[in-house]
């Protein structure tokens, strides 16, 4: 199986590492199609929020379902005695850019009822 890690940007080239390889810099626009020619089976690495609200079908009736996903908000507070683990970032999913790549390339996260499953 390959293995592949991307940190996707909108703005800018995302980065893309194939296991072995170097690392490559690929536009937003050439995202899809380097994706559909990787070989398969390959696990993806990609480092963007892929989920959303808690219930895609029934967005909008949970608090913050539109910008904070429940790890983000457990993390930003100040009363749960956890510290944010390295890694885990706690701005607002909505906040930031790399998602709408994630969105384009992959349908993910799924924020509404007319996104597929």
């Amino acid at each position: 199986m390959q293995v592949v890690a991307i940190d996707p940007a909108p703005a800018k080239a995302s980065t893309l590492y194939c296991g072995g390889q170097r690392f490559k810099s690929v536009q937003a626009c050439d995202m899809e199609s380097t994706l559909d020619s990787l070989k398969r089976p390959v696990l993806l690495c990609w480092d963007a929020p892929l989920t959303g609200p808690k219930n895609p079908a029934n967005a909008g009736q949970a608090k913050r379902d539109f910008s904070q996903r429940c790890v983000e908000s457990f993390f930003s507070r100040n009363g749960t005695g956890f510290n944010t683990p390295k890694g885990i970032s706690v701005r607002p999913y909505s906040g930031c850019p790399h998602w709408t790549i994630t969105r384009s390339v992959l349908g993910l996260p799924r924020v509404g009822p007319h996104d597929k499953d």
